[in-house]
């Protein structure tokens, strides 16, 4: 396996562990955001000035979006 795939396999079983499944509005959100902090020099791990950006990039929606489906326990 590659180093990205166990990254993906950790993150995924820390979440299950915390009862954040995939009906969570923000679980790729919440999966990505964990993926670039442990992928990222530490310079480039603020959350609100680089993360939810990036997110919010990537996916075509705002960064409050990001932000707000990230914290609140909301599910579809």
């Amino acid at each position: 396996p590659t180093m990205r795939s166990d990254i993906q396999s950790a993150i995924s079983t820390v979440m299950k562990r915390l009862c954040i499944t995939p009906n969570y509005n923000g679980y790729g959100y919440i999966k990505e955001a964990i993926k670039m902090a442990l992928t990222t020099d530490k310079a480039n791990r603020r959350v609100t000035k680089v993360i939810y950006p990036e997110i919010a990039a990537a996916h075509g929606v705002t960064t409050v979006s990001v932000e707000r489906n990230m914290r609140t326990g909301r599910y579809r």
